[in-house]
């Protein structure tokens, strides 16, 4: 029985483009909206998702991620 394809759910950032770089940041109101702790939790489940490692540090509403692995 073949496999079916996952279709892929609709992303509201652009993962792909921000994991291409070893590091980058973000910052809450251009970025993102919402709370820098919820938004540091999403970058570590997307990125788990692409099987990258990152380490993410938060500084008030800007967020520095740096790809570890």
């Amino acid at each position: 029985m073949a496999k079916k394809k996952k279709k892929r759910r609709f992303e509201r950032h652009d993962w792909d483009k921000w994991f291409k770089r070893k590091r980058f940041t973000l910052q809450r109101g251009i970025d993102y909206s919402g709370m820098p702790h919820a938004m540091a939790s999403q970058v570590r489940n997307a990125a788990c998702k692409r099987e990258i490692y990152v380490s993410v540090k938060i500084q008030e509403d800007t967020i520095l991620v740096e790809r570890t692995g």
